[in-house]
């Protein structure tokens, strides 16, 4: 899948704009890196123990 090359600081508004969108609805401690990906058009991957070997051993 090709993506359209996003400078670092749109990236980040982008970031924040989802953030406080997401803020607005929900408690804001409760936030997640997962529910930022979903709202920014990417999707989540859940922590599975085969996920979870692989970030400890450098494979992910």
């Amino acid at each position: 899948m090709s993506r359209l090359y996003l400078s670092a600081d749109i990236r980040r508004a982008e970031t924040i704009a989802t953030v406080i969108g997401l803020a607005a609805r929900c408690d804001p401690a409760e936030i997640t890196t997962g529910q930022i990906a979903v709202a920014m058009g990417g999707r989540s991957v859940e922590s599975t123990p085969d996920n979870a070997k692989d970030e400890q051993s450098g494979n992910a």
